[in-house]
């Protein structure tokens, strides 16, 4: 229930703020880790980093401009593979980031995962660049196909 009102947020959010990114800025998410995000462990679930990726793939889709369009083609983004590296892990209460954007960059991480996301559309997938196409002109091309997302801790930076 707790993604749910993350995601209705989101939307809310992506609405006021309208599409003001370029293709290879970089979408940055502020959270805090809550009471259902965390294991017996202690800290966040493995399963709920991938949630919140989610949301910012979806976050990051809008914040370019391609979100609306590519649902309106019946283009759905859809997770093509993951590989993730945990440095630490985030408690109860405490706030990360989340940054999107088309390719890595190094920093000091909690965790660092890179995600390919595939858009399909009744059994077939749409390239990068025709994704890309529904912005006009692009200055260059992104260096991966994958997106690359990552979770810092404010007082990391």
């Amino acid at each position: 229930m707790n993604m749910y009102l993350r995601l209705l947020g989101l939307i809310v959010r992506m609405g006021l703020e309208g599409s003001c990114l370029r293709p290879l800025d970089e979408a940055c998410l502020h959270f805090r880790v809550g009471p259902t995000d965390i294991d017996l462990n202690g800290h966040m679930n493995n399963g709920r980093y991938l949630s919140f990726m989610d949301l910012g793939r979806l976050h990051f889709m809008g914040s370019i401009g391609v979100l609306v369009p590519a649902l309106r083609r019946r283009w759905f983004p859809v997770m093509k593979g993951l590989s993730i590296e945990y440095h630490r892990g985030l408690r109860l209460g405490e706030t990360f980031e989340l940054k999107t954007q088309f390719f890595e960059r190094q920093g000091r991480l909690v965790a660092c995962a890179r995600m390919q996301t595939l858009l399909r559309a009744r059994g077939c997938s749409i390239s990068p660049r025709e994704v890309l196409g529904l912005l006009g002109p692009v200055p260059e091309a992104p260096r991966d196909r994958g997106e690359s997302v990552r979770w810092t801790h404010p007082a990391e930076e």
